[in-house]
């Protein structure tokens, strides 16, 4: 039984987290910013004072990032297209798997690049946190969880019955 605790104890230190783990993370939450909508782009009734109109922006987000490889600390990620439902980037903190989001910028254009059209829409914003949601950690971990459950389980059930006999007095 001894022999069995003990890889069990030693399957536990391999399995405890390194600098780094693989989670699977989503995230979400509000961002203000502003619109730019061209007016027009060039020729003699283009005032290029008048040629843009900005507005307010706000809105809210959810997007999976997918499997990212999170070291401890701050990690900057940049996730999308700018042309292609828009570009986040932005930091995850990594506290021991606690996932916090910080110092998010978001940026959309309608327009392909380098082709200023009537009515293409520049949308940036920016967010000062966001929720982070998944914190799931690697397979290689969960593994090793398991096999020192089961060591541990296989310890307990090869342990010896104890039989208790009575003697009676006659």
């Amino acid at each position: 039984m001894r022999l069995g605790l003990g890889a069990a104890a030693a399957l536990t230190l391999f399995a405890a987290p390194v600098n780094a783990a693989v989670y699977l993370v989503g995230i979400g939450g509000s961002l203000s910013g502003t619109t730019t909508t061209i007016l027009c782009t060039s020729g003699p009734s283009c005032n290029p004072g008048n040629s843009q109109h900005v507005d307010p922006y706000s809105g809210s987000f959810s997007t999976m990032l997918g499997a990212l490889n999170l070291m401890q600390g701050d990690n900057p990620f940049s996730f999308g297209s700018i042309y292609s439902g828009g570009l986040f980037s932005g930091t995850i903190n990594n506290n021991n798997g606690i996932l916090t989001g910080l110092n998010l910028a978001y940026s959309f254009q309608s327009c392909p690049p380098g082709i200023p059209s009537v009515g293409c829409h520049l949308t940036t914003a920016t967010a000062a946190s966001f929720a982070v949601s998944g914190g799931v950690p690697e397979p290689a971990t969960w593994a090793l969880m398991l096999l020192g459950f089961g060591a541990i389980g296989t310890a307990l059930r090869r342990r010896r019955p104890t039989t208790v006999r009575v003697a009676f007095a006659g």
